[in-house]
């Protein structure tokens, strides 16, 4: 048994820096809050405050302006040196700065750049792309040296390694904008069921290998099926209410029934395969070659979320928006 426990907690380490780096799931990420254990550490004169709503975590930090920078740091890993998008996040209210320093230590420096505290309160604000150099130190931080005398705000970070290639919010194929922890934060939080949650690693895994981006599949599928609730006609593990091939009609017997999760999510990314022009993954089912020769027909490949209503992929005008929509409040999480 003494053998055993030090392998067990040797193994639980490990997939907790797995789940922290995210590295099989899309670039890597950190996310740290001003209560993240030897992670936070603030000079004299801030103080912990639950007062408003939007803040990360259990609670802020909060200061008043001083004529010093007495600044709060966030501590974050840098696995290697190379680009790196930072965000932050905090509480917006009216006694909070309209102009708060934020500063980050680039590989050439300090840079700072100043942000208002009053807007954009619950979401992650991006700051910049830096190029950091790789470590574990107090990289963000931000400064009570500034005008005004409202309350300065340090609640959360976010730090993700940059891509080379940056898909636009309403591209379809591309590398995700969204990390798979963020996704699933999402997800549990409008009430996913167990059908949305079991196939998010599968759309991390198999939507790649195809160029298309993992969190717009997510989206999507969370449309199609009510949150996993599947009111519809469409049973699981249909993820995007996919009919049989030829031609068929509404009824329940008339969509596919995939066996698991990781089948479901293989049809769904075939699917979109069929309408972008891209290679399936192993055998497509049926309604692929339909999709394809319709899409071909119209002369055009689909690229955009944008395209996907008025006929296309569905028949509402709305389709597109509320995908985005979905996908826009992913980034809050």
């Amino acid at each position: 048994m003494r053998r055993i426990l030090p392998a067990l907690l040797m193994m639980v380490f490990t997939l907790g820096l797995v789940s922290q780096s995210e590295a099989q799931s899309g670039p890597y990420s950190q996310v740290v809050d001003n209560a993240s254990k030897n992670r936070f550490a603030a000079a004299d004169g801030w103080r912990v405050s639950t007062n408003g709503s939007g803040y990360f975590g259990k609670n802020y930090a909060v200061a008043r302006t001083a004529n010093k920078p007495l600044a709060a740091r966030f501590k974050v890993r840098i696995p290697k040196t190379g680009p790196y998008t930072v965000y932050a996040r905090w509480p917006a209210r009216n006694n909070h700065n309209n102009s708060t320093r934020i500063g980050v230590r680039a590989a050439s420096g300090i840079k700072w750049t100043r942000v208002n505290q009053q807007r954009n309160g619950g979401r992650w604000v991006k700051i910049g792309r830096y190029r950091m150099e790789r470590g574990d130190r107090y990289s963000v931080m931000v400064s009570r040296r500034t005008d005004g005398n409202r309350l300065v705000v340090a609640d959360a970070v976010k730090v993700v390694e940059a891509r080379r290639s940056v898909r636009g919010p309403d591209s379809i194929l591309g590398p995700p904008i969204h990390s798979q922890a963020s996704v699933r934060k999402y997800a549990r939080s409008v009430g996913s069921t167990r059908y949305i949650m079991e196939t998010i690693p599968h759309y991390y895994k198999l939507a790649p290998r195809g160029g298309i981006a993992p969190d717009v599949l997510v989206a999507q599928a969370i449309l199609e099926t009510g949150r996993g609730h599947y009111g519809g006609d469409s049973k699981p593990w249909n993820m995007a209410g996919i009919k049989k091939g030829g031609v068929v009609g509404d009824a329940p017997r008339d969509f596919e029934r995939p066996r698991t999760a990781y089948e479901g999510v293989r049809m769904h990314v075939n699917h979109m395969a069929a309408y972008t022009g891209k290679k399936p993954i192993g055998r497509p089912h049926d309604r692929f070659h339909d999709a394809r020769a319709a899409q071909r027909n119209r002369g055009w490949w689909v690229r955009r979320v944008s395209q996907l209503g008025g006929g296309v992929w569905a028949m509402d005008s709305e389709y597109a928006g509320k995908i985005r929509r979905i996908l826009n409040d992913m980034g809050k999480h």
